[in-house]
Parts: C-alpha cells; sequence; structure tokens
C-alpha cells in the first residue's frame, strides 16, 4: 500500500511527463507545419517552373551579376539558389545584416529583369508592389 507522500510523488511525477509529452507534441505539430508549408513551397515552384528551362531551377546567386556586397549577404543568410532568394520578401531581405535598401533593388532590378519578383514562393508576394 502506498503512503500518501508517494501518491503525491507519483502524480507530480505523471503531471511532470503529461507537460513534457504536451511540450513535444507541440514541438513535434510545428515541424510538421513547417514542413507541409516547404511541399506548398516546392509544389508552387514546381508549377512555376513547369514551362521553364530546367536549368532556371539551377541558377545560384552568384549568376546572378549581383556586386559583391549583395551576393555577400545572401551568402551570409545562406541564399545561394535563385529558388530560395524567390522564396523571400523585401521584408525578410531587409531583415539581413548589412543588407540595405538599395541592395534590395538591385535584386529586385535583377529578378524583374528576368521576369521574376521577390516572395513569387512564398505564397505572399513582394510586400512593396
Amino acid at each position: 500500500m502506498m503512503t500518501i507522500q508517494e501518491i503525491y510523488t507519483a502524480i507530480s511525477v505523471v503531471a511532470q511527463t503529461t507537460e513534457r509529452i504536451s511540450s513535444e507534441i507541440r514541438a513535434l505539430r510545428g515541424l510538421i507545419k513547417e514542413a507541409a508549408q516547404s511541399i506548398e513551397r516546392l509544389e508552387h515552384a514546381q508549377k512555376l517552373f513547369a514551362n521553364s528551362p530546367p536549368d532556371l531551377i539551377q541558377i545560384t546567386v552568384d549568376d546572378l551579376e549581383l556586386t559583391v556586397r549583395t551576393r555577400n549577404c545572401l551568402r551570409a543568410a545562406r541564399i545561394d539558389l535563385l529558388v530560395e532568394l524567390l522564396s523571400k520578401t523585401e521584408a525578410d531581405l531587409l531583415n539581413i545584416p548589412n543588407m540595405g535598401k538599395k541592395s534590395v533593388n538591385e535584386v529586385k532590378a535583377v529578378l524583374e529583369y528576368r521576369g521574376l519578383h521577390l516572395g513569387s514562393l512564398s505564397g505572399k508576394g513582394d510586400s512593396n508592389d
């Protein structure tokens, strides 16, 4: 037979375990939501580039003929591919350290020249269009 203290201890352990499990479930839900959003972006990218040359998806930021400063900012933010850049909005780019309005405008101009725009793969579109 358990003492009252042992029962309280067991209840406390169960409560702590339940809270940890609940926390892990919340974290998993967040990861699943992020994965679903990534899948949606990829499906959107497939549709967007379905009629484009296959190599368009493989274009790197280095291929875009940007200034060194702008390229370095994008590299520091781990934006290496055109597809990754197209998933960003103007606000996203402005949040990159040392990436100012001039650099963002440069990126927008280079993309517009190719008939593309920021945010086209994010589902948000460019915030300043």
